[in-house]
């Protein structure tokens, strides 16, 4: 179709020459060669361009969400608050003792012997004792600035006074008879000052024995 239309074309061009007075001839040979190279052109076909592989495309890796921060609350940090410290109760005076009956010791007739400890904080400076004789009615009373101990008529340890949880001796006054196998009773008082300066005393209950 395009070598029929050129053919037409170069044909009018030559025909137009004509007219005006030129040598159709020359063109004439002209238009032949050119309309046989076209039809050469024609015929052969044109190599196309063999189409080029279109790379598959990849698999893109679709974004993955990025994980929110989680933010940690902030720790409570504790406030110590100071706890009021409880004044020390003031130390009271506390009298308070333990008495035993011993033993019963003969000098000028027979002396019960009894063993005292102190178990309060005030100091034992002396004391006075009274012994009953349930028995025979007859009583006796003895004090002392001392708890010394002693062996008979004789004095063996000198002891002043008694502090916490010190012991010392209490003897009453001879009684002028055996008072073996009698019911007796003992009543003590013991002070923080000497016979006659006055300090705190403090009275035991009965003490119930037998010789």
């Amino acid at each position: 179709m395009h070598v029929y239309r050129l053919f037409l074309v170069l044909l009018g061009g030559a025909m137009l020459l004509a007219a005006c007075g030129g040598n159709i001839a020359t063109p004439t040979a002209t238009i032949q060669a050119t309309i046989e190279q076209a039809i050469l052109n024609t015929d052969t076909p044109t190599a196309l361009p063999l189409p080029t592989n279109t790379p598959v495309p990849t698999n893109i890796p679709m974004p993955t969400a990025s994980p929110v921060p989680t933010i940690a609350p902030p720790t409570p940090t504790s406030t110590r608050i100071a706890s009021p410290v409880a004044a020390a109760p003031a130390t009271s005076k506390v009298m308070d003792f333990r008495l035993t009956y011993h033993l019963l010791m003969s000098c000028s007739g027979d002396i019960p012997e009894f063993t005292v400890v102190n178990l309060g904080n005030v100091i034992l400076q002396s004391y006075e004792i009274t012994v009953y004789d349930a028995t025979t009615g007859f009583s006796e009373s003895n004090s002392s600035n001392e708890f010394d101990k002693r062996n008979g008529c004789k004095t063996t340890d000198i002891i002043y006074l008694l502090n916490f949880k010190e012991t010392g001796n209490i003897y009453s006054a001879p009684f002028s008879y055996d008072i073996t196998g009698h019911k007796m009773e003992a009543t003590v008082m013991l002070c923080s000052h000497n016979i006659g300066y006055g300090g705190k005393c403090i009275k035991s209950a009965k003490i119930n024995f037998t010789p």
